[in-house]
């Protein structure tokens, strides 16, 4: 198969979903505000071939083993329950492959050498190559979203993760500016959804970037100047929540009602975690914005007591709710 033709892959509406939503939340769209699924397969596919393969190679050589006959019949036996593992679950099954996406492979993301070992791997597996790429794609939606993310920004993290190794510095450019910066952690949020870079500048402000939001980072041959262990804390309140970077306080406290814990112990998403209770009192020890952010959902059932910033803040965030309420 040539490079340049156009490879066909034909989805379920579930994948198909699953593929557009990913392009949406990194951003990923064309000048006319569609889904550009082109850019994202062929990024997601050339990053992602060479652990599926390995993987799939290495299920077929452990079965191969399991079934223990001769050679020739033993590797045709494991190539189909391998096959016959990697296709669609019955429920899966009963949604037709009605959606028809296309990727055209470019000479950055497809060599012809690749091409042809997947020539090579589908026929092997008596797959089709449309086959081949759609329950490579499953298998890439069964990670959750963060090993997604260090997948599809896979150059990117690698480049991060050398700079902290080797303790040098990092130039990154956002949308913004361009900034040098020591990194000090590359960490996922609590609900695995999104990757941050954590890092500190040479006159020690502290950031917190989002993977998915940084244009380039490049090292930059300029060994890390010893961290200012007046950051160590705000760093390790961000690796709770890097998502909220910001104001911390070691010293919330917030009075829950019981319908308050009920819905302190169900609603997950962003929760904080307690460094202590007594009662109705929590006290936590973390990201302003992110006790703000959780606890105005619960409205009577908490009040936050401490600190009187915070508790100014929710109690004009209510008034301004109610005067809305009022005028309308």
């Amino acid at each position: 198969m040539e490079y340049t033709e156009k490879i066909t892959i034909n989805v379920t509406e579930r994948l198909y979903n699953r593929i557009t939503d990913d392009i949406r939340v990194y951003g990923k769209l064309k000048n006319n505000g569609e889904p550009n699924i082109n850019e994202f397969l062929n990024t997601v596919i050339s990053n992602y071939f060479d652990a599926y393969s390995d993987s799939y190679s290495d299920l077929i050589g452990r079965v191969e083993q399991v079934i223990g006959t001769d050679e020739k019949e033993g590797r045709r036996k494991a190539q189909e329950i391998v096959r016959l593992m990697n296709m669609p679950k019955e429920t899966e099954r009963k949604q037709k492959t009605n959606r028809h996406i296309a990727v055209k492979p470019t000479k950055y993301s497809f060599n012809e050498d690749k091409l042809e070992e997947i020539d090579r791997i589908s026929a092997e597996y008596g797959l089709s190559f449309s086959e081949y790429f759609r329950n490579m794609l499953e298998s890439y939606f069964e990670m959750p979203q963060y090993k997604r993310e260090r997948i599809y920004y896979k150059d990117l993290c690698s480049t991060i993760s050398t700079a902290i190794r080797k303790q040098r510095a990092l130039r990154v450019r956002t949308q913004r500016s361009a900034i040098t910066v020591y990194p000090r952690y590359l960490a996922a949020s609590p609900e695995e959804l999104f990757n941050y870079l954590l890092a500190e500048d040479p006159e020690g402000k502290c950031y917190t970037f989002r993977i998915s939001r940084l244009i380039s980072a490049s090292v930059v041959n300029r060994e890390v100047c010893a961290y200012r262990p007046e950051n160590d804390e705000y760093f390790r309140q961000a690796l709770q929540s890097p998502q909220y970077s910001g104001v911390y306080d070691d010293h919330i406290c917030v009075r829950l009602t019981e319908q308050g814990k009920n819905m302190f112990r169900v609603i997950y998403f962003d929760r904080p975690f307690p460094v202590r209770t007594e009662g109705d009192l929590y006290w936590f020890s973390g990201s302003v914005m992110q006790i703000r952010n959780y606890f105005s959902r619960f409205g009577k059932d908490a009040v936050i007591i401490e600190p009187v910033f915070l508790k100014k803040q929710l109690y004009t965030y209510y008034e301004e709710a109610l005067n809305a309420y009022r005028e309308d």
